[in-house]
């Protein structure tokens, strides 16, 4: 289960840089089916794509554009919380409940994930040690998520789902 879904983020995001796509609206992209965990991994990418398009924006960008690409930075943090909550909601409900806790949740995991593998699509052809580092924390993590799907399922690990909202944001919340 947990492959399917590193290999959905990891395909959504080869997918959108491919086509060159930066600022887009994920409800006019293919996603996969409705209220599904892949969704969630897919919505999950999305968010971390996007927020790293804005931030990117942000460093560039003037004064005036500066405050514009903040906000759209928010929001896509608070998709991504809200993302990472719903896929761990699903483990939650998934796991047997009768082994150690893992300090990691699944949804976590996957976020890294994203993140890394944002890094290494944008990372210069002439960084192949960088590249390599990151092949290397990528396939150390997806091997850490397989290990706690599998766990969560067989009951041998188990997993606390914390609300991961900032305080400051709590108000729009709604809004993802």
């Amino acid at each position: 289960m947990i492959d399917r879904l590193i290999g959905c983020v990891r395909t959504v995001i080869a997918e959108w840089h491919g086509k060159g796509l930066d600022f887009f609206e994920l409800d006019h992209q293919p996603s996969p089916g409705a209220d599904t965990l892949e969704k969630f991994a897919a919505k999950l990418a999305y968010h971390n794509y996007q927020g790293w398009h804005y931030e990117a924006w942000m460093r560039e960008a003037g004064t005036a554009e500066v405050a514009s690409a903040t906000r759209k930075t928010f929001i896509h943090n608070r998709g991504r919380n809200s993302s990472v909550e719903r896929i761990d909601a699903a483990f939650f409900e998934l796991q047997k409940g009768e082994g150690e806790y893992y300090s990691e949740t699944p949804g976590m995991l996957l976020d890294r994930l994203s993140i890394l593998y944002l890094k290494l699509i944008y990372s210069e052809p002439d960084e192949g040690e960088r590249q390599e580092s990151l092949r290397h924390q990528i396939e150390f993590l997806s091997e850490c998520a397989r290990r706690l799907g599998d766990g969560l399922l067989d009951g041998s690990k188990q997993i606390v789902s914390f609300e991961r909202t900032k305080h400051f944001l709590r108000e729009e919340q709604a809004s993802c």
